[in-house]
């Protein structure tokens, strides 16, 4: 029905975020969610286009874009968003989508 893709700047933002949160956490508790994100993958993208048009909000999530449109993703499903790569932001559908995959924003 689907597959799971990711990247490894996403893992880097995932742990960045959980350090930031909990700034003392032992670093076997950071190690052992990135592998267990890892784990759920279908495929880890290694490398992404750094030169694709953007229209996101947040500059700071071009990795997640061009990841996806480097993997041949028809949607990108984050905790924020759900979009079609290469088409503007929209909300339309999220929490529907959230609710299917089990995610929560922190």
């Amino acid at each position: 029905m689907f597959q799971v893709h990711s990247t490894e700047d996403v893992f880097a933002e995932v742990i960045a975020n959980t350090r930031k949160k909990c700034p003392t956490a032992p670093g076997h508790r950071t190690a052992q969610r990135a592998q267990l994100i890892r784990k759920n993958m279908d495929e880890v993208l290694q490398g992404f286009p750094p030169d694709l048009d953007f229209t996101g909000t947040d500059r700071h999530d071009y990795h997640v874009h061009a990841g996806a449109v480097f993997g041949g993703a028809d949607i990108i499903l984050t905790p924020d968003t759900y979009v079609r790569p290469g088409e503007p932001v929209t909300y339309e559908g999220t929490q529907a989508l959230r609710r299917f995959f089990g995610i929560e924003r922190d």
